[in-house]
């Protein structure tokens, strides 16, 4: 696998939105549910909105999740390809740094070989 300076780059951007435990809560709830309207999401993880906005503006921007507008309603979605990218970054690791670890992600309950 070869990796381009600007792929890491998007990828420590990737890491480092994920590296949060609402944030894995928020892609570990769009995993199970699919696509789902902010509301849903603020009300399933009891937050207040304004802070599942503020998270879900950096799993964005960052690229993990992606967004389609239906009138005043802003629905969120795992962005597959992303997440793509980051499970072939964790197979990269895995096969070549430690052949006996999981590729789980610790603590988020989402399972990137299965993706």
């Amino acid at each position: 696998m070869k990796i381009v300076k600007s792929e890491v780059k998007t990828l420590t951007y990737a890491l480092r939105a994920y590296n949060h435990t609402l944030r894995q809560r928020i892609l570990a709830l769009l995993e199970k549910n699919g696509e789902m309207p902010v509301t849903d999401i603020f009300i399933a993880l009891r937050l207040e909105q304004s802070v599942a906005s503020q998270h879900l503006g950096v799993l964005r921007r960052a690229d993990l999740v992606e967004t389609t507008r239906t009138g005043k309603y802003v629905k969120y979605r795992l962005r597959k390809s992303s997440i793509s990218q980051l499970k072939n970054l964790a197979d990269h690791w895995h096969n070549n740094t430690e052949p006996h670890r999981s590729q789980r992600i610790v603590g988020s309950g989402m399972d990137l070989a299965a993706m």
